[in-house]
C-alpha cells in the first residue's frame, strides 16, 4: 500500500475496498481507521508502545482482569 503517506496527509481519497483491505493487512476494523488516534499520549497504543516487554505482559493482564470483571 504505497499510498497510506498520501492518504494520512489527505492527498489521496479512500475507497471502501481500500479501506477494507488496509484494515486487514492492519488486523482492524475498517472504523478504527477513521476513529482510533493512536497519536495522543494518553491512547492506549502510546501506552503499549512506551512499556518495556514486562510492563506489557501487566497490561495484558490487567485488561484481562477488567474485562473478565466487566461482564460477570
Amino acid at each position: 500500500m504505497g499510498n497510506v503517506s498520501q492518504l494520512e496527509r489527505g492527498l489521496q481519497g479512500y475507497s471502501q475496498e481500500g479501506l477494507e483491505a488496509l484494515a486487514d493487512v492492519l488486523n482492524c476494523d475498517p472504523g478504527q481507521l477513521l476513529t482510533v488516534d493512536p497519536t495522543g499520549d494518553d491512547a492506549i497504543w502510546s501506552i503499549w508502545e512506551r512499556a518495556k516487554p514486562a510492563e506489557r505482559t501487566m497490561i495484558v493482564n490487567v485488561a484481562k482482569t477488567i474485562v473478565k470483571t466487566g461482564t460477570d
